[in-house]
């Protein structure tokens, strides 16, 4: 089963590959035009979109799959439909409440709401993927997504032109959804309230999902309020580039969600197996990181984002941690321990922002990626503790 579960996700890590490829040969042309400023603040827009996305998400995606796991049910896509509508709905309220008060500028406010609808259609065709093992199809939509967005380099020339990304990013959005969203698989008779699911069975999940995405993005969210524009552009640089490293682990996390999310699905042996395979394929991938980031840095993105190299230098430790936590991070999130790892993942998030706030003012951009490290080392450590209870019960 490890074979045919490894095969699968390399399949999909190819696809995601190409299709990050693809944006990191995108992303590097807009920075270079728009250098670090403007870049940033196009970066800032993609971390709200991302953060409030996953937020508004409330978890229904990991639910879906969990219920479909267990037990089909034909209904249920109909149901996360209206759920995820009415969340989308409170997002924007959000949003635009946070706009009034300055926290978001009013030029993002409404590409972001647009963004926001479009990514929750896409959020639910990814969730009816992923319950079936199609995860391929969402490589296959990175990759169209990206070669749409292409077109909008075509306007973009100068630091002044970069308002029109986020025309051409809800326009690729909306394209992606016409060819991606399973239509015919909606009912769209509204259900009654009494057969509509509860959404309470969520709320695990929705925590779990969003200190998640908290934990991964609140470092840019305090570069930008504490450093500004210009040093979230040279922090996200880097970052990109980890991002795409990461693709593995995701690729890993959505093809054994599924199976992991089954009675007995995953035993300790293959954990231990799994652990290994992701910790040496991370200590390959980090020493590679390590080694050639400054080169590769300097080589894209030229002379004005050098810090960026030494960023994504310091990052090749963290993807060592991402890569070996992979495994660990999906079995307890698809178990039933999933709510006794709420409270430690909120303790590590919490630490996450306390240590950003500590070191950014005293080492600079460095010091996120310093905050990052010692998170990450605490989450594997309690990963592996909690891991090894969960076998110890079911034992």
């Amino acid at each position: 089963m490890l074979r045919k579960l490894f095969t699968r996700s390399m399949l999909y890590f190819l696809t995601l590959a190409s299709g990050k490829l693809l944006t990191a040969f995108f992303f590097i042309i807009l920075a270079r035009r728009l250098q670090p400023e403007k870049f940033g603040t196009i970066s800032l827009f993609l971390t709200l979109v991302q953060v409030i996305t996953v937020l508004a998400d409330m978890g229904l995606k990991s639910w879906y799959q969990k219920c479909m796991a267990r037990q089909k049910q034909q209904q249920l896509l109909s149901h996360l439909w209206w759920w995820r509508h009415l969340f989308y709905l409170l997002s924007v309220f959000g949003v635009v409440v946070a706009s009034g008060f300055g926290f978001i500028s009013w030029e993002l406010c409404w590409p972001i709401i647009v963004a926001l609808y479009l990514e929750s259609l896409i959020s639910i065709a990814d969730a009816f993927y992923l319950a079936r093992c199609q995860s391929l199809r969402l490589g296959y939509k990175l990759i169209v997504r990206n070669l749409l967005l292409f077109n909008c380099l075509a306007y973009i020339h100068v630091p002044s032109d970069y308002f029109h990304f986020f025309t051409f990013y809800n326009l690729t959005l909306l394209l992606v959804v016409l060819f991606y969203f399973p239509w015919r698989a909606i009912s769209w008779r509204l259900p009654q309230r009494k057969n509509l699911p509860k959404p309470h069975g969520t709320l695990a999940y929705a925590a779990i999902d969003d200190l998640g995405i908290l934990y991964s993005r609140l470092d840019q969210l305090v570069i930008e309020k504490l450093s500004g524009a210009a040093s979230l552009g040279i922090y996200s640089a880097a970052y990109r580039f980890v991002d795409a490293f990461n693709l593995l682990p995701q690729a890993l996390f959505h093809n054994l969600f599924p199976l992991a999310a089954k009675k007995n699905g995953i035993s300790r042996a293959q954990v231990v197996k799994m652990v290994a395979i992701m910790a040496t394929l991370g200590f390959i991938v980090g020493g590679g990181v390590w080694l050639l980031g400054p080169w590769i840095i300097n080589l894209l993105l030229g002379e004005s984002y050098f810090q960026s190299g030494q960023l994504l230098r310091a990052f090749g430790l963290v993807i060592v941690l991402f890569f070996t936590n992979a495994p660990l991070n999906t079995i307890l999130q698809s178990s039933d321990f999933v709510r006794r790892y709420i409270p430690y993942l909120a303790a590590t998030t919490a630490l996450n922002l306390l240590l950003n706030l500590l070191l950014l003012p005293r080492l600079g951009l460095i010091g996120a990626v310093v905050a990052m490290l010692l998170a990450e080392s605490t989450l594997l450590l309690i990963n592996c503790t909690l891991v090894q209870k969960l076998y110890q019960q079911h034992s």
